[in-house]
Order: C-alpha cells, then sequence, then structure tokens
C-alpha cells in the first residue's frame, strides 16, 4: 500500500492608489513637455519643442477652465485608495494498493497433485500466475478456484478560499465633491473524491503447451486457463469476470458581494455552485479459456 499528503497554501495582500482627473492630466503633460526639452541640445530643435510645450499646456489649462466651467459638473481630480488581502489552500490525499503477483512456472511442465483430504484439499490461486511450457496438470481432489486479485486506489482533495477588502473614492469637481466607501468579500470551499477499482487476473497454463485442469469444481472469477490445448473433466464450472468501477464526485461552491455607498447605493451578490458525479464499470478482459489452436476438450460427470 502507498499513501501520499500534500498540503498547500497561498496569501495575497496589497493596496492600489490610483489618482486621475483634469489637473492630474495637465501635470503629466507638462512634466512630459519638459522632459523633451531638456533631451535635445539644438537650438532649433529646442525652440520647437518649447512652442508645443507651450500649446501642450495651453490645451492643458483649456481643459481645467472647461471642466470648472462646465454646467455637467466636470471632474477636476479622482482620488481612490483600496486594499485588500486573498488566501486559499488545499489537502489532498491519496493511497493506492500495491500488487505483487506470484508465479510458480516452468520451462517443460508444471504437475500439482494435491490429494489426500477429499474435499479439503483444495487449490486458491489470486492474482498469480501458474503453468508450464509445455505441460500444465493439475490434480486437485477438492475445488479449484483461480481467481483476480483487487486493487484500490482513492484520492480526496478539499478546497479553502476567502478574502476581502474595501476602499474610498475621493472626487472633485466645479459642482463640488463627493465621498463613496466600497467593500467586498469573497468566500469559496471545494471537495473531491475519486475510487476506482481495477483486477489482476491469475493466469493458468501457457498459450504454447497442453493444459488439463484435472477434476473436480472449478471456479474462474477473474482467471484465464491457457493452452495450445486445454483438457478438463470438471463439475460445477463457474465463470465470472469482476467488473472494474471508477467513482468521481465534486462539489465547489463560491459566494461573492460588493457594496457601494457614496454616490449612491449599491450591493451586488453572486453564488455559485457546481456538482459532478461520474460512476463507470468496466470488464477489461474476460475470464473463462483461451485457447490458441486445437479447441477445449471438457468433459463433466
Amino acid at each position: 500500500e502507498q499513501k501520499q499528503e500534500m498540503n498547500s497554501r497561498y496569501k495575497q495582500t496589497g493596496i492600489t492608489v490610483n489618482l486621475s482627473g483634469a489637473l492630474v492630466n495637465a501635470a503629466q503633460m507638462a512634466r512630459k513637455n519638459l522632459q523633451h526639452l531638456g533631451k535635445s541640445d539644438n537650438a532649433r530643435v529646442k525652440a520647437m519643442a518649447a512652442a508645443n510645450a507651450a500649446w501642450s499646456g495651453y490645451k492643458a489649462v483649456q481643459a481645467v477652465n472647461e471642466a470648472v466651467q462646465s454646467g455637467s459638473g466636470g471632474t477636476l481630480i479622482n482620488l481612490s485608495i483600496s486594499g485588500g488581502s486573498q488566501h486559499s489552500s488545499s489537502h489532498q490525499r491519496s493511497r493506492e494498493d500495491i500488487l505483487q503477483s506470484s508465479q510458480l512456472t516452468g520451462d517443460s511442465g508444471v504437475y500439482l497433485n494435491i490429494r489426500g483430504k477429499g474435499a479439503g484439499s483444495t487449490l486458491n490461486i489470486t492474482g498469480s500466475d501458474l503453468g508450464g511450457s509445455a505441460v500444465t496438470m493439475l490434480n486437485v481432489e477438492g475445488k479449484k478456484t483461480f481467481q483476480a486479485a483487487e486493487t484500490r486506489r482513492e484520492i480526496h482533495s478539499d478546497q479553502h478560499s476567502g478574502g476581502g477588502g474595501g476602499g474610498i473614492a475621493l472626487q472633485g469637481g466645479s459642482n463640488g465633491g463627493g465621498l463613496g466607501i466600497t467593500a467586498n468579500a469573497n468566500i469559496g470551499k471545494g471537495e473531491t473524491n475519486g475510487n476506482s477499482t481495477t483486477y489482476r487476473l491469475s493466469h493458468i497454463g501457457g498459450l504454447s503447451g497442453h493444459t488439463d485442469i484435472g477434476d473436480g469444481k472449478t471456479l474462474l472469477n477473474g482467471a484465464q486457463i491457457l493452452g495450445k490445448s486445454i483438457e478438463g473433466n470438471t463439475r460445477d464450472l463457474e465463470i465470472h469476470s469482476p467488473q472494474g468501477t471508477m467513482d468521481y464526485q465534486s462539489r465547489q461552491n463560491a459566494l461573492s458581494g460588493n457594496v457601494l455607498y457614496g454616490y449612491g447605493v449599491s450591493v451586488n451578490l453572486d453564488y455559485q455552485n457546481t456538482r459532478v458525479d461520474a460512476h463507470e464499470k468496466t470488464v477489461n478482459i474476460d475470464s473463462g479459456q483461451r485457447d490458441a489452436v486445437r479447441g477445449v476438450q471438457e468433459s463433466g460427470n
């Protein structure tokens, strides 16, 4: 069995300052023009740059005057300051079966005699291989059980996230100013669960040789009998093919909202829910007898 566990965390905080408006634009333009004046040593170029700077300055002052005189209340300056934080964490766990199959093989042949206790003389093979390249003969007085070995894999994970913040916004114009306050928050939670089951089949005999499973009751539950020819004098032969499964479930929930108060009142909420369910069953390899050339010879009492 193999187990793994992993944890992760993330956190971010910050402050944002934004300044805009007609006065800010005028100051930025003046600074830009002064930088252009200082970049050239040529008197003629400087004269042209000075003329451009004067014109740009005039247009900037004109824009400020228009903002002041505008009946619609042009914005001279707009300042906003906001801050907040966001965090998230996840936890994942997994478990997986590790299978190591056994083998009983021979270069020429494998012969097994299990007798003497009547029905108590049994042969059980689980997720393993038994056989010879030329001959495989089983002489078992009791029941023979050839079955698959089950392996399982499981994954579980949890996720959490959240955060919030707030800020203020100041605005000044020809018709006065205003103050706005904002706040926001969010929270999220998720869970994922998955598991799968697979089977490692048992194999009896070899494709290039003869396989004789002998007398008595025989159960194939996730097993294959291999042979160039296969023979058996069986009673109550049962053949089952186990189904591999896969199940997956995921749940995700998120809630967020924000509030604005000042220039007006605004409230927004958003909720999201995601759900996934998946289930699958499959048979990868059928149980039974696999005969390469000559066909199956089987008799029953």
